[in-house]
């Protein structure tokens, strides 16, 4: 639902020419907290992360994400998800 409506505001604002960089910049940080809810440790779809919105990939990093955040996107983005697994599992609430 959220992505649905993410890419029809984008369609919208692109279709009446108000797309801009400043929009466009908002846009990719909505898009990435949208893609950021698969790495949840109650969800962690590593699929859905990696498909989902693309584009916004590494916008994680002009954002004030906790360190453990951080590590969390950088592990995602360097495709191991495996490990991000293996965290969560263990030691992850003590980082």
């Amino acid at each position: 639902m959220h992505i649905k409506g993410v890419e029809e505001v984008e369609a919208f604002l692109r279709e009446k020419g108000l797309y801009d960089t400043q929009t466009e910049h908002k846009l990719m940080l909505r898009k990435f907290n949208i893609k950021s809810n698969f790495l949840t440790r109650h969800l962690l779809d590593y699929d859905a992360y990696k498909n989902t919105f693309p584009e916004a990939g590494h916008i994680w990093r002009e954002m004030g994400y906790s360190r453990k955040e951080r590590l969390k996107f950088w592990l995602a983005e360097h495709h191991m998800c495996f490990l991000l697994k293996i965290l969560q599992k263990s030691v992850w609430n003590k980082i």
